[in-house]
């Protein structure tokens, strides 16, 4: 700000043509005022930091408290956000000290400019020893008063004092950053009983903006060393994410291959087609009435062991398998389509058990169980259901019913838990015999791993696409490509998508499923819990990903599809959840753990429009030595870009078999020309939906609004029924459900 004064009064007195005299006037603008104020607003910034991070370093040491809720929503500790504040005012100080110095700071005004800083934050720090964080947290609307007529005040002397006054300017400039500083710290205390979970993701794009800016801002004051700290950030983030992008990339390729037939394309496992329940019959012909429907072996991600051949009739005779398929508000014909395919498989009436999950805020619900009852009973082993109710503190959607359904389950269920693999599927999710099978493979020939790793298929291939508007379609494919790659990469965690197995015994194991607003997501959710919770015991839990394909429908609106990414977006909770959760692990471990949690999200949202803000900062560098890096940062960034493509490519292959079985059905220019040319547009609208989720979770955490499930089926009049059941459950809401 300083430098920028000298510059203006220079033009004015010197006219246009003044940049012989820039060179002598410029080092002018090192005077005491300017040094004071380089300590009193680093100190500044340091305060509002310190007030960001200390109480989420506080939390993630020593884990939820006994107020937190059960669903890892973390509210940090008022006083944290005081100490972080007042500390880091004093971190700040200091650090101005070889700043100063290294801006030509005579070494006796060096101490002196600390004192004064120190001086001017004097009365917070009295206040604070004397009558303790309380004082200011008990009258932080007197506070925030202050604060903001201080501020006030303090820039309008800035801009309008006489210059004749000495060190009016700089002195206004310092006190208005510091009442800045101070309101923003307020701010935060009117915002500490939210929830740590729902605030930090918007904390952290914020915090993306503020490097950017201030970096930028170096090309106006001639300090090309501002730009440190983003390009500090961005390395640590884009490289990391480029990396993974292209694992993506490669992986998927690699996975998918294993789907088709090389030369012709053909699907191996072709689409499941519902059965007659009154004409089926599924008694296999010797082998004890146990049939095998292929001697394939399966591919897995990762590689796990397995026996040269299928288990053996002992073992289908001596476990199960469940189905649990949570639904509300579906067409009667999406969940007969559905258990028509699971009564067609082999074996299906002497192994399978169907537990409908159904929701008692459907008017029609025990309607269609009975329904569904009457006609497959006879087709399985065993039919169930349970009626899920809301209850203050849920949110109506899949996490919840499958909470109340799970433990439902286990009460009723009568076959040995350890012999139970339970299956977790959507209402229009149509699944392969030959998934069941491969589960049954690598679970006979590893029983131990089954106690502890989840599985699921690869794939998700969409029966309706041709239904679907042409933007839609590209969107839907691009997002079920990544998920599928991010599902075969090495590593974990990993998570499914919608459908996935695991041994009725992890139900205990990971306390259940996550009822609240952090449990939106309750795939990815249950997958991670599986992995910390095990990860704990010093077991090695891993997604075993079959690579099969599985058939379900996708949305086919616009207006649907954004509200699903919505929903998938909330899931953006995890950022902090998995740093609580994971404190009993190793460091190493936990970061990890962290940075495939969230890659998801900044694959397609912050890592983007970071590479974008890249250029630009590359050209606002110009001339310095830092444009160098900007520059390499691009280019790292480019092949992330490119990898793109190979994703692309593979997403033809998905959109072939899709439609018609054929991986190459869609090899052709103009689908290649169609899918490059509406990429961006998806990954903008992923922006777009990352930016609404994370602003609504800062407004409902402020009382402005509430949370909602974002459901994507229905009529009319059930919409108006999930407006009532998808709100977070009050005591009032179940009074009008």
């Amino acid at each position: 700000f300083f430098r920028t004064d000298v510059r203006a009064l220079v033009s004015v007195a010197c006219g246009e043509d003044c940049s012989s005299l820039m060179p002598v006037v410029v080092p002018l603008a090192q005077t005491p005022s300017f040094y004071l104020q380089v300590s009193v607003l680093w100190s500044a910034a340091f305060g509002v930091a310190g007030a960001l991070v200390y109480p989420g370093l506080t939390c993630s040491c020593r884990g939820p408290k006994e107020d937190d809720d059960v669903e890892g929503r973390t509210r940090c500790d008022p006083t944290d956000i005081v100490y972080g504040f007042v500390g880091g005012t004093v971190v700040g100080n200091l650090a101005s000290m070889p700043l100063n110095m290294g801006n030509g700071c005579p070494k006796n005004l060096i101490f002196s400019t600390s004192l004064i800083t120190f001086l001017m934050y004097s009365p917070m720090y009295l206040t604070v020893g004397f009558g303790g964080p309380e004082l200011i947290i008990n009258h932080k609307g007197v506070s925030a008063v202050v604060g903001t007529t201080a501020g006030c005040t303090f820039v309008l002397v800035a801009n309008y004092a006489p210059s004749s006054i000495p060190m009016t300017i700089a002195f206004s400039k310092m006190g208005a950053g510091m009442a800045i500083a101070w309101d923003l710290m307020v701010a935060m205390l009117f915002l500490q009983g939210a929830a740590w979970t729902s605030m930090l993701p918007m904390y952290i794009d914020l915090t993306l903006v503020a490097l950017f800016l201030y970096g930028a801002s170096g090309a106006v004051n001639n300090s090309p060393n501002n730009a440190i700290p983003y390009l500090a950030v961005a390395t640590l983030l884009v490289v990391p994410i480029v990396i993974y992008m292209m694992g993506i990339a490669y992986s998927i390729n690699q996975s998918t291959k294993v789907l088709y037939d090389r030369e012709t394309g053909d699907m191996f496992i072709k689409k499941p087609e519902p059965v007659d329940a009154a004409a089926h019959d599924d008694a296999g012909e010797g082998n004890g009435g146990i049939t095998i429907c292929t001697t394939r072996p399966p591919k897995t991600e990762p590689e796990v062991p397995l026996t040269p051949n299928p288990p053996q009739v002992e073992f289908f005779e001596k476990t199960r398998h469940v189905f649990v398929i949570p639904n509300y508000t579906e067409d009667m014909e999406v969940l007969a389509r559905t258990l028509g395919v699971l009564a067609g498989h082999v074996n299906s009436k002497r192994r399978y058990g169907v537990y409908m999950a159904m929701e008692g805020a459907e008017e029609r619900h025990m309607e269609k169980y009975h329904q569904l009852h009457a006609r497959f009973q006879d087709r399985f082993a065993w039919m169930g259901y349970n009626v899920h109710h809301l209850v203050p503190g849920e949110l109506a959607g899949k996490g919840a019913n499958m909470n109340s359904a799970a433990r439902a389950l286990l009460q009723e269920w009568d076959w040995a838990q350890e012999d139970t693999m339970m299956s977790v599927l959507d209402a229009d999710t149509l699944l392969p015999q030959e998934y069941i099978l491969y589960v049954d493979w690598v679970w006979a020939s590893d029983p131990e791993a089954a106690a502890h790793n989840l599985l699921c298929p690869m794939t998700p291939i969409m029966d309706n696409l041709e239904e679907v508007p042409l933007f839609v379609r590209q969107w839907e494919l691009t997002f079920f490509t990544t998920v599928a790659g991010q599902c075969t990469l090495p590593g974990d965690p990993r998570f499914p998508l919608a459908t996935y197995t695991m041994r009725l015994t992890i139900c205990e194991a990971i306390d259940y499923w996550m009822v609240g607003p952090v449990g939106i997501g309750e795939d990815q959710m249950t997958s991670l819990r599986v992995h910390c919770r095990f990860h704990e015991k010093r077991l090695k839990p891993t997604l075993v990903v079959i690579k099969v394909p599985y058939w379900c429908s996708t949305v086919t609106t616009w207006g649907s599809k954004w509200r699903q990414q919505i929903r998938h977006y909330l899931s953006v909770q995890i950022t902090w959840y998995v740093m609580v959760r994971t404190r009993e692990l190793p460091l190493g471990t936990r970061l990890y753990t962290w940075f495939r949690s969230i890659s998801p999200f900044l694959v397609t949202a912050e890592v983007p429009t970071m590479l974008l803000a890249m250029n630009l900062m590359t050209g606002v560098l110009a001339g310095s030595p830092l444009q160098y890096w900007s520059l390499g940062l691009s280019v790292v960034g480019t092949s992330g870009v490119l990898s793109m493509l190979a994703v692309i490519l593979n997403q033809l292959r998905i959109w072939g078999m899709c439609e018609n079985g054929n991986a190459y059905a869609h090899m052709r220019f103009c689908s290649l020309l169609e899918s490059v040319l509406l990429a961006p547009c998806s990954f903008f609208c992923q922006l777009l939906c990352n930016f609404h989720a994370k602003t609504w979770l800062v407004l409902v955490e402020a009382g402005f609004t509430t949370l909602v499930y974002q459901g994507v089926r229905g009529s009319d009049k059930e919409k108006e029924l999930d407006n009532v059941q998808g709100t977070v459950a009050t005591d009032a809401a179940l009074e009008v459900l």
